[in-house]
């Protein structure tokens, strides 16, 4: 009886996640588009993005950031445009489609509780300075080795530096 059961719970568990996951974003249903996707959010923090199964990742766009958007797809009868890899869908409801491109930027995790903000006088929360020229990129509270002013870029996070192809500093 317990056999019949189990096989019977096993046979109903399968259907029902069958018809959870049937419409996931793939080649076949992907339409690649070119353009700017900027983030229109008006609430606290920022997106959350999702993969192309429609689960969402612990990366976040902030408001009013603009994006290269490379796809559009229908993920979980949603529609969502891809900003980076098939694991940075962001939902069509959070976004304008514009034509310019920007210089491409990749999406980043959001590592809010492990950054410190420094005092860069930029005024914008940076955490992390890198050297374009040698690709590395320097943590709040090292120092910065003398950067030439034309060769430095600021970052939000470590992982924003490292989605970059910025490494840390040895010292």
């Amino acid at each position: 009886m317990k056999k019949q059961i189990t096989s019977l719970l096993a046979l109903v568990i399968t259907a029902l996640g069958i018809g959870l996951t049937s419409s996931t974003a793939n080649a076949a249903t992907e339409t690649p588009i070119s353009g700017v996707l900027t983030v229109k959010y008006n609430g606290r923090g920022g997106v959350n993005l999702l993969d192309s199964n429609g689960k969402y990742q612990n990366q976040y766009v902030k408001r009013n950031s603009k994006w290269k958007v490379f796809a559009k797809a229908n993920i979980n009868g949603r529609l969502m445009y891809r900003i980076g890899n098939q694991h940075q869908w962001i939902p069509a409801t959070y976004a304008s489609i514009g034509t310019s491109t920007p210089a491409a930027k990749p999406a980043t995790k959001s590592v809010a509780k492990n950054t410190t903000r420094t005092s860069t006088g930029h005024g914008n929360n940076t955490v992390l300075v890198g050297n374009k020229r040698t690709k590395v990129y320097h943590l709040a509270g090292q120092e910065a080795y003398k950067i030439s002013p034309a060769n430095r870029i600021y970052f939000h996070s470590v992982a924003e530096a490292q989605a970059a192809g910025y490494r840390q500093s040895r010292r």
